[in-house]
Parts: C-alpha cells; sequence; structure tokens
C-alpha cells in the first residue's frame, strides 16, 4: 500500500483505488470495524506495508488466563443461589421466562394467580427453601379483584412487576436491582477507572433499563440526562452548549427515531461536538452485524445489553 493510503486505511468507506472494489467487492469498512473490534477488547493493531513488496498487520490482544475465566463464571452464577416465584397466566412469556432463568441457573416457580401466590410463599416462609423475590405480570396486578392479594404480598416478599413482551436484559437488569450483584461490580469498577463529574446524554425508552442505568451510573459519580428515544436525543443534544456533555449512550430500538438514525444526525449536526463527541451503542443485539451497523452509523463503540458495566466504564475512559 502507498504511504499516503496508510495515514487513512482505517477511515469508513475507505478504498486505495475504486478496482479493488470492481475486482473483489466490499465497502471499505473491513479496516475500520476490525480496529474498533479489537479497540473494543483493549488491543492494538498496527501495520507495516510497502507498496509492490507485502503488508503485515499486527493484532496485539490482553487475554484472560483459565483461572480468571472460572473467577468470572464463579461470580456471575451467584445469581443461582436465589429462588423465584412468578405470577403469570401467558403461555408464552412462561416459557421465555423459563429460558430465561434457566441460564442464570435460578430455581422459578409460576403460579397463576396472586392468591396462590401467597399460599406458596407462607409454605416456604422461614424454611431453608423460602422465596427471594415475587415477579408478577403487569396485567395480572392491574385487576381491581388482586389488589388485595398483592398487597398482601407485598408484606411478606419483595415483589416486582414486569409486564410484556418479556426481555431477557429487562429482567436480568431487575435480578441485578434486588441482589445486588452487578452494582457491586460496577462500584468495583469505579474504583478504578474514575469518571466522577462526567455527565452523559442516556437515550433509554425503557423505564426499567433508564431508572437502573441511570442509579448505576449516578452512584459512580457520572451527572445523567435521560431521554426517551433518538429524537429527543438529537434535540436535547444539538440544543446544549458546547461542552454540556462529554458522551452518548445510545439505546438502539426506540420509537419515534431509533439510535442509528439519531447518531447519522448528530454527526452531521452543526453543534461544536457533533464529530467528536463519542456516542456508545447498548443494545441487547449483538451480532457482528449488529455492531458493523453502529460504527457504521457513526459510533464509537459498542456494549451488548445486560449491560456489563465495568465494560462500560472501560469504553468510556478509552475513548475520551
Amino acid at each position: 500500500m502507498s504511504e499516503e493510503f496508510q495515514t487513512r486505511l482505517y477511515g469508513t468507506f475507505e478504498q486505495e483505488s475504486a478496482k479493488t472494489a470492481v475486482k473483489y467487492g466490499g465497502s471499505g469498512l473491513g479496516l475500520s470495524i476490525s480496529r474498533n473490534l479489537i479497540a473494543m477488547m483493549n488491543g492494538d493493531i498496527s501495520v507495516k506495508s510497502k507498496e509492490g513488496e507485502g503488508t503485515t498487520f499486527t493484532v496485539v490482544l490482553e487475554l484472560e488466563t483459565a483461572e480468571q475465566e472460572n473467577q468470572k463464571a464463579e461470580s456471575e452464577i451467584q445469581l443461582g443461589k436465589h429462588r423465584i416465584l412468578i405470577v403469570e397466566q401467558d403461555e408464552e412469556a412462561i416459557a421465555i421466562l423459563k429460558k430465561i432463568l434457566k441460564g442464570y441457573g435460578m430455581k422459578a416457580e409460576f403460579v397463576d394467580t396472586p392468591e396462590a401466590a401467597i399460599k406458596k410463599i407462607e409454605v416456604r416462609k422461614g424454611s431453608d427453601y423460602m422465596y427471594h423475590l415475587c415477579l408478577v405480570d403487569q396485567e395480572i396486578s392491574e385487576h381491581q379483584e388482586n389488589e388485595r392479594a398483592i398487597d398482601e404480598m407485598n408484606h411478606m416478599i419483595h415483589v416486582e412487576k414486569i409486564s410484556r413482551p418479556v426481555s431477557q436484559s429487562v429482567i436480568y437488569n431487575l435480578l441485578v436491582k434486588h441482589f445486588g450483584q452487578s452494582q457491586q461490580s460496577a462500584e468495583s469498577a469505579h474504583t478504578q477507572i474514575d469518571l466522577k463529574g462526567m455527565r452523559v446524554l442516556l437515550a433509554e425508552d425503557n423505564d426499567m433499563n433508564m431508572e437502573i442505568a441511570t442509579d448505576i451510573l449516578t452512584k459512580a459519580g457520572l451527572i445523567v440526562t435521560g431521554v426517551r428515544d433518538g429524537k429527543e436525543a438529537l434535540d436535547t443534544f444539538e440544543a446544549s452548549e458546547e461542552g454540556t456533555f462529554q458522551a452518548i449512550l445510545m439505546d438502539i430500538q426506540m420509537p419515534v427515531m431509533d439510535g442509528y438514525e439519531a447518531t447519522r444526525r448528530i454527526r452531521k449536526s452543526s453543534h461544536p461536538q457533533s464529530h467528536r463527541i463519542p456516542i456508545i451503542a447498548m443494545t441487547a443485539n449483538a451480532f457482528t452485524e449488529d455492531v458493523s451497523a453502529a460504527f457504521a452509523a457513526g459510533m464509537n463503540d459498542h456494549i451488548s445489553k445486560p449491560i456489563n458495566f465495568e465494560k462500560l466504564y472501560q469504553s468510556l475512559q478509552k475513548i475520551l
């Protein structure tokens, strides 16, 4: 490759010659995506090339040892110590919940009415098999005839309401909120990565996700401004003075305007920070094409849900 092309090698839609696309296809995104993926793994990529002779790419990654992996696995399976009781009548929702909770190694039982839940809670109360949390379908809790029973349950056990469609990220974050597993991890990460006082714009349309993310980020010292969709994120950013926000955390699937479109419009905005403010995708979609789409839209990094806040803090520190 020519020395001139090497200076722009990792840019988006970059190809040294139009003949390349004609002969081999492609869009010039490969190396840009590769560099970002390597950066997400806290690695580095370098290149040595001499035109007419050849090219050598070198990738350096820091990988965990088997012992570190085992320690992480032991930490993640601690959710399996807890027993959950779920009040749900929809068969599809029950099947999804069973699959999600099984993945966390959690013990869950299902009943179809609050009255049945009360009986089970009473039987298990004080035993080694007592329930630690009760999840109640929002539709069931909204029926007037169930209000008294749910009030009674609230005096016996912690109750959380869930809505359909059931989402793995929502359930995970709800479990984290109650059992406190990831808050500890997030706070531990904060002791190593000081982001206190950073102002971030958080775009998230799910109320539960917004509440949990705001709570954890605030405890780590960040100042959070929440918006509910991509259009609101765009408008809030464009109306802000330069330096108001140091980063944008962008959900992808949102009403009115999704995260991709919001990011594209932010990058084209006349705001002084439009081309340099870090934008991090936060989404349950973690396939390669989703990561590629995030970078192609102008995002700087991609964090999959359920959110690993330690990785988020590392990403913020890395790109700022």
